[in-house]
């Protein structure tokens, strides 16, 4: 009897987790700063967001850009982004690197969440070598609609895919129902270690 108000909190704790299980880059939009040669089927920025993690350049699965592509702000540094269909509340983002060769030209590479025109979360990767075959940035809790890769040096950047973890943003009466159910949880912990 006691165990009903926290098992339903964590219910409600454990739905409220798992709205946030999708790979929601598969719905948008990519593009990048230059084609390495031209745009074609080995290079195109859409490669990145086509549900294959497959990072053999000759299999037509990664993106690939000039190493000297100019970013309109001005570093010269290549990027590539994904515009979502619509804002997320986003968890996590996952980005494998090609792996048939040149493994070490995703190293040193900023992941940027914008919210219209405000960044709104950055993460960095600084490794000696680029990640085999993935790397995760996870816990981010950011509400955004554009992901946005950079390499922080000049080279060409190429990824085979760019996975996007995220669900709908919640109503607020959502979020107050999940606190109050925290708070529940809280309240039962408390009285259970006095």
């Amino acid at each position: 009897m006691r165990l009903a108000p926290l098992c339903a909190a964590l219910t409600l704790c454990a739905a409220f987790s798992a709205h946030a299980a999708s790979n929601v880059a598969l719905l948008g939009t990519a593009s990048q700063s230059s084609y390495w040669g031209s745009e074609n089927d080995y290079t195109r920025a859409s490669n990145a967001i086509d549900g294959n993690t497959d990072g053999d350049y000759y299999h037509k699965s990664i993106q690939h850009t000039n190493s000297d592509a100019a970013l309109p702000a001005g570093n010269g540094f290549a990027w590539w982004q994904v515009a979502l269909d619509q804002d997320y509340l986003i968890d996590s983002i996952t980005i494998w690197n090609r792996t048939d060769c040149c493994t070490a030209r995703l190293r040193e590479f900023t992941v940027s969440i914008f919210d219209d025109d405000a960044l709104v979360w950055s993460g960095s990767y600084a490794e000696a070598d680029g990640p085999l075959p993935s790397t995760s940035f996870a816990g981010i809790a950011a509400v955004g609609h554009t992901v946005f890769v950079q390499l922080d040096r000049q080279d060409y950047l190429h990824m085979a895919e760019v996975q996007v973890f995220a669900g709908p943003i919640p109503e607020p009466q959502t979020y107050a129902l999940m606190l109050a159910g925290l708070a529940l949880v809280g309240a039962v912990a408390r009285r259970r270690a006095a």
